[in-house]
């Protein structure tokens, strides 16, 4: 029993409710995501841990109420973690999952240190062996975190990560709980977390299966805006003609690299920067470059050109790219694969297939475009 006098014992057994009565609170808070509550709780408890801790002179009997204030601790952190993840702050979402793993490591052992003749008073004979299983559950949701905000991290700094192995090791972690033997949670303040937990792994293998089907596909980046970039040669003229109709018939102010500002950036740091934000490329080739190899004679593009093409098919996919190609110009087989537009001698020959390309690709609001029907003949687009 504790020998204090009558006000000191009424203020212990106030503090001692309101750490118990906040635990609720914070689990309830959780399951809520209330991080409002659950900071609340977490104040609340820690003060009532702090008189607890100057007025008890025996510190055995402050242990349960310290690990306590550990697992509502540790929730608050849940919660935190829950919400950088979804702000993509995983710097901070890992901070906060190392500090919650050290005390929830903490409070697990100290659980066994608490004396049994404290261990038989109430309320801490039937509570401490439930708050035991709750931080074993807790442990698991905070390594299957682990798993999860380390690949974003690696992926953040541009390093490879095998998302289908990361989720595969996030749910075979979060199924862990089923091996947790639950105590009878009379009050239901815990009983919910296996499940909570399962449901998690539930959504998560939706999420793997879906990726694992899209990897049988090539995916290609999704554009950010819908401007229009301008690949050209050495022929000022074809370009201003593109520029022009561009700009005067349909509105559209395309990037062209040579008049875009440096901004101190090298030509392909400047390349990227423009081409990135970017929708659509009509690259043009021209007879630029005369070539003889193997014997043979004839005239391509400039390497400028190729190069660009090849960073916007790898980037947004042949169909976001249009080869805009003059007579006499020779194309690398490699590229038999990408649409191209032959002209003569002007651009104004295949104003309408220019017009229906941006408007099938959603660069033009769709008013003309399907007047006309558009069959594919190889490499080559006809339209009628």
């Amino acid at each position: 029993m504790l020998n204090l006098n009558p006000n000191a014992e009424q203020l212990v057994e106030k503090n001692a409710e309101i750490i118990t009565n906040e635990l609720v609170q914070s689990m309830n808070a959780l399951q809520t995501q209330d991080l409002a509550q659950s900071n609340r709780s977490l104040m609340l408890a820690h003060n009532a841990l702090n008189f607890l801790n100057r007025i008890l002179e025996d510190p055995d009997r402050v242990l349960p109420y310290s690990i306590m204030c550990k697992l509502i601790s540790v929730s608050n952190s849940i919660l935190k973690i829950s919400f950088y993840q979804i702000e993509e702050r995983f710097i901070k979402a890992m901070e906060e999952t190392n500090r919650a793993w050290f005390e929830c490591n903490e409070a697990q052992i100290q659980i066994p240190l608490i004396p049994l003749y404290v261990m038989e008073e109430p309320p801490f004979y039937n509570l401490i062996p439930i708050i035991k299983n709750a931080f074993s559950c807790f442990e698991i949701l905070i390594n299957s975190s682990k798993i999860y905000i380390e690949g974003e991290i690696l992926k953040d700094a541009g390093k490879y990560v095998d998302e289908v192995k990361v989720l595969e090791n996030y749910i075979s972690e979060l199924r862990k709980v089923n091996d947790v033997h639950l105590e009878q949670d009379t009050a239901n303040i815990f009983i919910n977390f296996p499940f909570m937990l399962n449901n998690i792994a539930d959504s998560t293998e939706k999420k793997l299966e879906r990726l694992r089907e899209k990897r049988k596909k090539i995916e290609f980046l999704r554009p950010i805006d819908k401007k229009v970039f301008i690949v050209h040669g050495h022929d000022m003229a074809i370009l201003q003609e593109l520029t022009f109709m561009l700009k005067d018939s349909h509105g559209i102010e395309p990037v062209v690299l040579n008049a875009m500002p440096d901004n101190g950036h090298t030509v392909i740091e400047k390349f990227e920067e423009y081409a990135r934000h970017c929708a659509f490329a009509f690259v043009i080739f021209t007879p630029d470059d005369f070539v003889e190899n193997k014997k043979k004679k004839y005239f391509q593009g400039r390497p400028n050109v190729l190069f660009e093409l090849g960073w916007f098919c790898g980037r947004f996919g042949r169909d976001k790219v249009r080869i805009l190609r003059q007579k006499d110009t020779q194309l690398p087989s490699d590229l038999n694969g990408i649409v191209t537009i032959d002209f003569h001698e002007r651009l104004e020959e295949v104003f309408r297939k220019i017009t229906f390309d941006l408007e099938y690709n959603g660069i033009l609001e769709k008013s003309t475009a399907y007047r006309y029907c558009m069959h594919f003949y190889g490499n080559q687009v006809i339209y009628v």
